[in-house]
Formats: structure tokens, sequence, C-alpha cells
């Protein structure tokens, strides 16, 4: 009698049925503003196909499943609560229910979480690196990240104190190729991050570089009030994205302008440069600054 209870059990056990569970849910997700959990479980009930074993294991369970829900499938509701639709979330079945199950419908047309406001700051995001470039390559551009910016989360005095966010150091050697991946964040003492890391991207190019001497002009003087450069010249160094098609120097105007002239103390002028193609990466002035003096025309 026992043998053949234990049998019909068995066999029972693992006959698929279909029928409504109810399982809680404690759902956690980054919506800004928000507490990234809940404030409480939440009971999720639905028909679902499964074996008898399955079901009753859910029936039985009484701890919450931890379900991580994206915040676009979270509606607001109204104050502190925020909907999810039944469409949105057949998708998270797996997670509320396990694996092995076939769901079949939800009882309720869409299931409300609790998320309470929570002190927060957007904060940008610094990088610390140490970048190291093979012989003749260069950065394009700075290093760029994606978010550029994260929310942080803590204390109205601790915010206070907290006015960037480092990433871990970013160490890359020998680059000659551009080169992209993620950082981890830096996460300060008491506080929370809307997210714990951030991609980042940087454009390197191969160059060539090659020195010019070119005249110093003198733009803006007017009548009889005229000024004249000491230097007259300036050395250029020009680097330019590799391969180099064209002299950019023959386009490239070197100048100084006579409205700063008269509001310097000094005579003290800052050189200008004028119509840099965009194949020029960098130009850098020898000497940057020049002294006028004023001559009668």
């Amino acid at each position: 009698m026992v043998l053949s209870a234990a049998v019909w059990l068995i066999l029972n056990l693992g006959r698929e049925y279909s029928g409504l569970v109810s399982v809680p849910v404690m759902a956690q997700s980054e919506i800004d503003g928000r507490a990234r959990s809940a404030s409480a479980e939440v009971m999720i009930t639905a028909r679902i196909q499964a074996p008898g074993y399955r079901h009753v294991a859910l029936s039985r369970r009484r701890s919450a499943r931890v379900v991580e829900i994206d915040a676009s499938d979270l509606h607001h509701a109204g104050g502190d609560f925020y909907s999810i639709s039944e469409n949105s979330l057949f998708k998270y079945a797996s997670a509320i229910f396990g694996e092995n199950v076939n769901l079949e419908s939800f009882v309720a047309d869409d299931v409300r979480f609790k998320f309470v406001q929570e002190n927060y700051a957007k904060l940008p995001v610094i990088p610390v690196i140490d970048l190291n470039f093979r012989e003749q390559y260069m950065a394009l551009n700075e290093m760029s990240f994606q978010p550029d910016s994260v929310l942080v989360y803590a204390e109205p005095s601790r915010l206070e104190e907290i006015d960037r966010i480092l990433t871990r150091p970013i160490s890359l050697r020998d680059l000659h190729a551009s080169v992209h991946g993620a950082a981890k964040l830096d996460i300060p003492a008491g506080a929370r991050l809307s997210q714990n890391e951030v991609a980042y991207s940087l454009e390197v190019t191969r160059f060539v570089e090659f020195r010019r001497v070119l005249p110093i002009e003198i733009r803006g003087a007017r009548g009889r009030r005229q000024i004249s450069a000491l230097p007259s010249e300036a050395a250029v160094t020009f680097r330019c994205i590799f391969p180099m098609t064209s002299d950019p120097s023959e386009k490239v105007s070197l100048y100084v302008n006579y409205s700063e002239f008269a509001e310097s103390l000094d005579g003290s002028c800052l050189v200008h440069v004028d119509g840099l193609p965009e194949s020029v990466i960098n130009c850098a002035l020898d000497p940057e600054v020049c002294v006028c003096v004023e001559v009668e025309k």
C-alpha cells in the first residue's frame, strides 16, 4: 500500500498541471530619484502550466523572489507607486516563477510597487587615466564617457561633500588604434550610484608632424594707428592626420588683434591662428605671445 501510494505520488507530481500560484516578489529598479528596492514585497498571482512538483514548491514558498525590473517597464501611478502592465510582466516570468514553467496569464491587469523618494544629485564622471601612445600616434579628442554623469544617492549632508564621481584608474599602453571599453566607478562611502560603471571611448590616430615659420599679421588697425609685432614671425609645429594629402601651412595665417593691443598694459598680445584645415589635429606656436609696438603709418 505504501509503495503504491509512493508510485502514485511520484507519477502525479511529474505530470503537467494548469493552476493558480502566488509568489511574493521584491522588485528592484533604477528609477531616477527613487530607492533601488521597493519598500514592500508584492504577491503576484498567475495561472501556470508546470509539473506537479513545481506547483507544490511555489505554493510553499515564503521568501520573496528578488526581481530586477527595467525602469522603462514601470509607469508612475501616483505618489510613490509604479505599475507594470501584464504584457511587460510576461518578460519576467522566469525570474518570478522559475524555469520549466509555462505562464498562461496573470490574474491582475497590472501590478504596483512602492518606490520611495531618496535624496540625490546628478554629478559628472571624471576620468582617472594613464595613457601611453605608440610613437607617432595620439588621441584625436578627449576620452568620452556614456553616460558622462550619474545620479548619486546619499544623505543631504553627505551629498554636500561630493562634487564628482571618479572612475577607477584606466591604464592603456602602446595605443595605436581607437579603443572602447567599460570603466568601474569609485563609489564614495555612504553613497549609492545609479550605475557602477560607464562605457568609455577614445579615438586614436596616426599623425605626421612638421614645422613651418609663418609671418604674423596685424588685424583691425585703422587710420594712422598701426602696430608692428616683435618678433614678426612664429614657428608653427603642425600635427596632421596620416596620410597628409596637402601642406596645411599654405592655408594657415597667424595674426594679432589691434583691439587686444589697445587693451594691453605692456603691449603683449596673443598670436592667433586662422584657417586650420580639419586634417590638423594640433598646432603649437613658438612664441605664443609677441610684443607689439605702435608705429605711425
